[in-house]
């Protein structure tokens, strides 16, 4: 397995026997600075923070809001077709998840560029692996891919009001769900849903580090997303995520706002062909390799862009005061 990302970048000690070893500032210093003293006001940051509270707040308002109309709404639109009825509120949910993420952009919390889906896929299921910089990296990639879908803790989704909504849509439980038939009998019975799910015909997308990305590198890449692709037999769409400052990442909580504005950017950096008939790639430990080496290079430059970024705007601050 290729070296982390985090033990490339891992700050030395900088004690040798021959003393002190002088080294030359690099992404390890945004994360000691980050958690230094903040260069905005008091007021700008309590603004923010009520501008978040008030973002989540609507957004799971919504959600519930959601789970008690599309019942009595939605299924005699799909006239009582419970096939048709979670399609129709799968599309529903992700078009409607623009209206969370423009409102962040209105209230300027965040500002972004749209996924864009890679030509040729229209109508055809996919797996869909990305970083996870974020805890809204989600919201964007659903509502910019058609029909996509996502996998939910099972927690979420068999808690009161967001099982309504959850239950709803195309959405798969991750591991703990119970299993039934012959899926008691497997060794993997998330790993076996997924590959169901995706076989059905929806298209799918899978965080491979199982949790949000590290401030310092990508964590290890699982392989469940790439073998549920090629077994499935569907096309791999790898997405880099690019956020310019840490926000609402593993180590802040939702009230610990950054400074300033933050932009998100999203780049498709390939489509895997693993349908042999297609002449795809069947090997799933080569393709997380690649993806994750790949990811893990366009995550240095990021965290080099953020350095970059705090280091200018602490200058500008420092000059303003002089």
């Amino acid at each position: 397995m290729s070296e982390s990302v985090g033990d490339a970048l891992a700050t030395p000690s900088g004690e040798t026997s021959l003393g002190p070893v002088r080294r030359e500032p690099g992404p390890q210093d945004l994360v000691e600075r980050d958690d230094g003293p903040r260069t905005d006001s008091r007021l700008s940051q309590g603004l923010r923070t009520l501008a978040t509270f008030a973002s989540f707040a609507m957004f799971f308002t919504g959600s519930v809001l959601l789970g008690l109309l599309f019942v009595p709404l939605f299924l005699p639109f799909a006239l009582f077709n419970l096939k048709r009825y979670r399609a129709l509120c799968t599309r529903f949910v992700g078009r409607g998840l623009g209206t969370f993420l423009y409102w962040m952009k209105v209230v300027r919390l965040i500002t972004y560029e749209m996924p864009v889906p890679p030509e040729g896929l229209e109508g055809r299921p996919y797996v869909v692996v990305a970083n996870h910089p974020t805890l809204i990296d989600v919201p964007f990639l659903l509502h910019s891919f058609p029909r996509l879908t996502s996998i939910v803790k099972w927690n979420w989704y068999n808690f009161g009001p967001f099982a309504l909504v959850l239950r709803s849509l195309n959405y798969i439980p991750a591991d703990g769900a119970p299993t039934k038939g012959a899926a008691e009998d497997s060794d993997t019975p998330a790993l076996d849903r997924m590959v169901a799910h995706v076989e059905a015909g929806h298209p799918l997308v899978c965080f491979p580090e199982g949790s949000r990305s590290l401030r310092t590198g990508l964590r290890r890449f699982r392989r469940g997303p790439f073998e549920t692709a090629v077994r499935a037999k569907v096309p791999i769409v790898s997405v880099f995520i690019d956020v310019n400052r840490p926000m609402l990442d593993r180590s802040h909580h939702f009230w610990q706002v950054p400074e300033g504005t933050t932009h998100f950017r999203f780049e498709v950096r390939e489509v895997i062909e693993t349908d042999p008939t297609r002449g795809g790639e069947r090997d799933a430990e080569a393709i997380r390799k690649r993806v994750r080496d790949d990811l893990a290079a366009c995550y240095a430059g990021c965290l080099e862009r953020r350095a970059a970024l705090r280091a200018l705007e602490t200058k500008g601050i420092a000059t303003n005061a002089t």
